[in-house]
């Protein structure tokens, strides 16, 4: 994947890197972000923004933290990725 769609993650608690990678759907409202291991986590955005996991049970949080960026925190995995990442999906 190119560069810009790189993110960084911490994963199961390890400290933030640049490893992650991350593929949009915005026509839908959903993403994924894909770890170095092979894993990955999708997630949907609701029309209000909320985000949630898609593909299971565990709750997420999200924050702003500065500069345009949001926090992901879902067990014990943290995402730091741009807002525009994950804008609502567009309304037809």
């Amino acid at each position: 994947m190119p560069a810009a769609d790189r993110i960084e993650c911490a994963i199961g608690g390890a400290d933030l890197a640049n490893d992650c990678a991350i593929q949009r759907n915005t026509n839908v409202g959903e993403f994924a972000i894909h770890h170095l291991d092979g894993g990955f986590r999708r997630f949907a955005v609701e029309k209000n923004g909320t985000i949630s996991a898609a593909d299971g049970a565990d709750t997420v949080s999200s924050k702003p933290i500065g500069d345009g960026r949001v926090e992901l925190k879902i067990a014990g995995d943290r995402y730091i990725l741009g807002s525009a990442s994950i804008a609502p999906a567009k309304t037809q």
